[in-house]
């Protein structure tokens, strides 16, 4: 009699399905381990050595976040002055300007040298360098149009001391024939114009038809038998080596008065070598700051706003040194300038004295003195027999202190000022300063 087996039997598929639970389960298990035990930390990779010493990621990374991030985003800020200043007056640069710019920079350097002392690839540096030379660009055509505009205003200003003395107008023909001397003569005479005659008989400025201008009589080569003819009258041929000339005074003066363009070079010229005229790229640069509205939203480097407010400050140089305002300068809406009075000439070394009662101030020095009122337009000058002058504002108090316009009361009392618009400042220069014995010696005063 058979035994009977009482074993269970598993089919084949399920039984593998149990193996692959058990083997997924094991895994699991592994991983867990493994995930849970602490590895070795890692050394933070290396950005670059020096001397075998390792300058590593985290470093970099904290001196980005700390010292460069604010002076990248401030740079990023003056290119995008630069780049609206360039459309606003249409201003370029060509390949040959940059190429040049690059070469005067760092001529003795190669490219990879220049680009590597900025921490620069090649392209990022030339980059760099376009944008250092549309900078240079138009700061100088800013110093153009700045000398230009004071000569006209110092001009305007002084229109009067512009004048050349005697002048007289000059018409001229000339010609190698005597026949065609006194023809022309003769055709004037009986009524033709100078000009056209000249147009078509002078061997000499016939496109102006004779016409010289104006000029000094001694200037001219015939200047005795100009001076001896009457306006419009015509002289009879005269002999001058192998030609001859006839003339006409077309008008003279005792004292002509100077046209812009007459002194525009020799006024510019001197402009150009006043002290404010020297400015840096950097200046310019912060002069285009102060006129746009700039603000810094990102938190960590707010701290620009303080750099932006700053340049809005007008400071005030006497002889050299800041003086310390407590009440700020005010630039009006239509561009001029009241000054706090009192601390300014105290700073010029003035004695200042307040008049309650009139609401006035007076301020005197060796030179002169000055005497504001308070929402008076006028400024007493003088000091025996007092004049008033006109001044470009009423002088006005602002929460208790006397404000007045620089010029029309600084420089009665003998200082010089002037107005720096880059730099944002007002320079004033006393008219004296003390040597060693006490005494003062004067200073010549600009105009």
């Amino acid at each position: 009699m058979e035994k009977s087996d009482n074993r269970r039997h598993i089919p084949l598929p399920r039984l593998w399905l149990c193996l692959a639970i058990v083997l997924l389960a094991a895994a699991t298990t592994v991983q867990s381990q493994t995930q849970s035990s602490p590895q070795p930390a890692q050394p933070p990779a290396v950005a670059a050595s020096v001397n075998e010493v390792d300058i590593v990621l985290p470093q970099l990374d904290a001196a980005v976040t700390q010292m460069f991030t604010g002076s990248s985003l401030k740079w990023l800020i003056d290119r995008e002055l630069i780049r609206q200043e360039a459309t606003r007056n249409d201003v370029s640069l060509t390949d040959e300007q940059l190429n040049e710019y690059m070469a005067r920079s760092e001529s003795q350097q190669t490219l990879q040298q220049q680009a590597g002392r900025r921490g620069l690839d090649a392209n990022s540096y030339r980059s760099r360098m376009a944008f250092e030379a549309l900078l240079e660009v138009l700061a100088e055509q800013f110093r153009q149009r700045l000398i230009l505009m004071e000569a006209r205003a110092y001009y305007e200003a002084h229109k009067s001391n512009f004048t050349s003395g005697p002048a007289v107008h000059v018409l001229e023909l000339v010609t190698d024939d005597i026949r065609m001397a006194y023809l022309a003569t003769e055709r004037i005479k009986s009524g033709e114009q100078f000009i056209t005659v000249a147009q078509e008989l002078s061997v000499e400025n016939q496109e102006s038809g004779g016409d010289l201008g104006w000029m000094a009589p001694e200037d001219y080569h015939l200047t005795e038998q100009i001076n001896s003819l009457e306006i419009s009258e015509v002289s009879p041929p005269i002999a001058e080596g192998n030609r001859y000339y006839v003339l006409c005074v077309k008008d003279r003066v005792a004292d002509k008065p100077l046209e812009f363009e007459d002194v525009r070079e020799d006024l510019t010229g001197l402009i150009a070598t006043m002290p404010r005229m020297d400015f840096s790229d950097d200046d310019y640069l912060e002069l285009l700051a102060r006129r746009a509205d700039i603000r810094i939203n990102h938190q960590p480097l707010q701290f620009l706003n303080d750099y932006y407010r700053e340049l809005q400050i007008i400071h005030v140089i006497v002889d050299e040194q800041r003086v310390a305002l407590t009440t700020p300068v005010v630039r009006l809406a239509s561009g001029g300038l009241m000054v706090p009075l009192k601390p300014i000439c105290q700073a010029l070394h003035a004695t200042v004295t307040w008049d309650e009662a009139s609401q006035s101030l007076t301020a005197e020095t060796r030179i002169g003195q000055v005497t504001v009122t308070a929402e008076s337009a006028n400024v007493e000058v003088g000091k025996t027999e007092p004049t008033a002058a006109d001044m470009t504002e009423a002088a006005q108090l602002r929460d208790g202190v006397l404000y007045a316009p620089p010029r029309d009361t600084l420089e009665p009392l003998g200082a010089s000022v002037e107005w720096d618009a880059v730099r944002n400042r007002l320079v004033i220069t006393s008219p004296r300063c003390p040597d060693e014995t006490g005494d003062v010696t004067g200073l010549e005063l600009e105009h």
